[in-house]
């Protein structure tokens, strides 16, 4: 796969869990970054979590509920909208059908000798 679809890939991937993250509960960009970092296995580059909540913010799909200076840094907390919801539910189906294909490719790439 060329470098730009592996990367529009994994921008679907991240934004998913990024939606997803702001469903269980209100964060900030930083808490956000170490999350996905844990939940992907590697860091992400500075600054590319923002850059995705920039993008959901304009979209619709995620608001900025509060923000404050602590420390002299402004921390905004982002949450979902509720069309940030719908869009979640929308992509259920199509990552249930993808997940039971990659379990296929995972395991017939577990049996080559």
């Amino acid at each position: 796969m060329r470098r730009r679809q592996s990367e529009k890939v994994l921008r679907g991937i991240i934004t998913l869990l990024i939606l997803l993250e702001l469903y269980r509960a209100p964060k900030h960009g930083y808490e956000l970054q170490k999350r996905l970092n844990g939940a992907l296995g590697y860091t992400l580059p500075a600054g590319s979590v923002y850059v995705l909540l920039r993008s959901l913010t304009r979209r619709g799909y995620v608001r900025v509920t509060s923000s404050q200076r602590v420390r002299g840094r402004r921390v905004v907390m982002y949450g979902l909208t509720e069309d940030g919801k719908a869009f979640l539910k929308a992509h259920r189906e199509p990552l249930r059908i993808v997940g039971q294909v990659l379990v296929q490719i995972l395991s017939a790439i577990d049996s080559i000798e």
